[in-house]
């Protein structure tokens, strides 16, 4: 009970803990009770045929009550439906929850919310994967499928949330926060160099797969629930990956092969992989090493990689692998000319229409952020309140900040930000902008009235929308516009790295 001492973690009021102390009382009241009234241990069990055999009788069904009582449980699931609840304490206006699959962002639900309380139905024969709620600017990621339930309660404001979880997938969630911990076992050992023989250290690697393994196989909540198989085989299944991929870079490092015997065991375990993960891009990456396998010069060389995966069988691993490698390359290109030559070359290979969607809509992310292409001369709102153009600053290079009040590496990096500003400030041709995409502009105008500021302040609304036609993930997250009102800079470093004090030097003399 340690482990889970707030009951609203809880699926049931009485729980396991107390079930099983009431077990050992009852034990130990009818094993007390005879030793008493017998006047000692050997006359209340062992002192004739009869006793002893009684004894053991009982120490058998006690024993087996017991496994019986300790063996992880599977909440079971409604066959039906899927059903979310939930409740939110909070002063933040919150009007629904958006539900969406973690890959693509796909929509999958729109719930509304009345009087902080929602509740999602649905008979949608949805698999088991990993999925995203959002609700205000927070994210809360599940595991679900169809027939799962989840009641859900969260305490948040602009800057925390604390949630508390009840559902049939509760261990799915609890061993989601776990970290195994031999990925930072191998970077120390590396690091410190503490196996000189490459045999010590792949027994310590043989050792923690197997520690790994069998917490998975073993793994049980406070309330003794334990994982579904389907989850238990998927989180197997890429601990095999990761253990393969650091084989193979201490491999590079030392130039010694692992036995023979754990290479066979790991590969094997994910000869049949499930469908999550196919869609992990730690397999991806795995089974594209494998593919590329001894040949010379093959990284970089985009015809020679997609010829190779374009002569897959047909299915999910195919699209993924094909839709992963053209990402990254998409990445690679300087100009639009050349991404679009490689998408529309590799596009018809890939047969998932989700999958297709989303390299389009990164494609069109990727040209208009390249350099050079007009930035769209957005609409603003001053700290005054009065309406504003970025093409006002034509002749200017303008360097954006894009934050939040809620967003605490935007508050830390804010001085930083100023004092750029402070540091250019003589330069006619540079503009400092601040720009917040607070979905609450009251929120912003209160922010600004307690802590002030000499820098240029905009508050963009409809700030999703642009966040999701530039790709733009996360923030703090800077901008640097030419004197055009061209992109100079979709992403530009830092304030407190070299590299953006070295862009400033360029441009300030422009």
């Amino acid at each position: 009970m340690s482990k889970n001492n707030n009951i609203r973690n809880l699926n049931h009021i009485i729980s396991y803990s107390e079930y099983l102390s009431l077990f050992w009382m009852v034990v130990f009241l009818i094993a007390g009770y005879f030793w008493y009234a017998k006047k000692g241990f050997r006359s209340a069990f062992i002192s004739n045929k009869k006793s002893l055999i009684t004894s053991i009788t009982a120490l058998i069904v006690f024993s087996g009550i017991f496994f019986a009582m300790t063996k992880p449980i599977i909440p079971k699931a409604n066959s039906e439906f899927i059903s979310i609840t939930g409740r939110f304490e909070t002063d933040l206006k919150i009007d629904s929850v958006l539900i969406f699959t973690k890959d693509f962002h796909k929509k999958i639900a729109s719930v509304p919310v009345t009087d902080n309380q929602f509740q999602w139905k649905t008979n949608q024969n949805l698999p088991m994967d990993e999925y995203i709620l959002e609700f205000g600017n927070k994210n809360y990621p599940l595991v679900f499928g169809k027939g799962d339930w989840f009641d859900l309660f969260f305490r948040l404001n602009h800057t925390k949330m604390e949630s508390y979880v009840k559902g049939n997938r509760k261990a799915e969630k609890d061993y989601n926060t776990t970290e195994e911990d031999f990925a930072g076992e191998f970077q120390y050992q590396l690091d410190n160099k503490e196996f000189k023989k490459p045999q010590d250290f792949y027994n310590k690697l043989q050792n923690e797969w197997q520690d790994n393994v069998q917490y998975l196989n073993k793994f049980s909540t406070s309330e003794n629930f334990g994982l579904s198989d389907e989850f238990k085989e998927y989180r197997k299944q890429l601990l095999a990956i990761k253990f393969l991929n650091n084989i193979e870079n201490y491999k590079k490092i030392s130039g010694a092969a692992a036995p023979k015997a754990l290479i066979d065991e790991l590969q094997n375990t994910v000869k049949n992989p499930v469908r999550l993960l196919k869609k992990n891009s730690n397999y991806l990456d795995y089974k594209l090493d494998q593919l590329m396998a001894g040949e010379v010069g093959a990284e970089g060389n985009d015809s020679l990689i997609f010829k190779k995966l374009n002569t897959l069988p047909s299915g999910i691993e195919k699209d993924r692998l094909i839709g992963s490698q053209l990402y990254k390359s998409l990445e690679l290109k300087t100009d639009s000319a050349a991404r679009n030559s490689l998408y529309h070359s590799e596009i018809g290979y890939i047969q998932n229409r989700e999958l297709k969607g989303y390299l389009q809509g990164k494609l069109i992310s990727l040209n208009q952020s390249q350099k050079g292409m007009p930035f769209p001369d957005l609409s603003f709102t001053d700290s005054t309140g009065n309406a504003q153009k970025l093409s006002q600053f034509r002749g200017k290079y303008v360097i954006i900040d894009l934050w939040a009040t809620w967003c605490q590496p935007c508050l830390e990096i804010r001085p930083t930000f100023e004092a750029r500003e402070r540091s250019y400030k003589y330069y006619q041709n540079i503009q400092f902008l601040s720009i917040s995409v607070d979905q609450d502009k009251k929120r912003w105008e209160n922010f600004l009235k307690t802590k002030p500021s000499k820098t240029l302040q905009w508050h963009l609304p409809y700030s999703n929308k642009f966040a999701t036609e530039y790709g733009i993930q996360g923030i703090p997250r800077f901008i640097i516009l030419d004197p055009q009102g061209k992109i100079y800079n979709m992403n530009a470093p830092s304030p407190n790295e070299d590299n953006f004090v070295e862009i400033m030097n360029q441009i300030k003399k422009d």
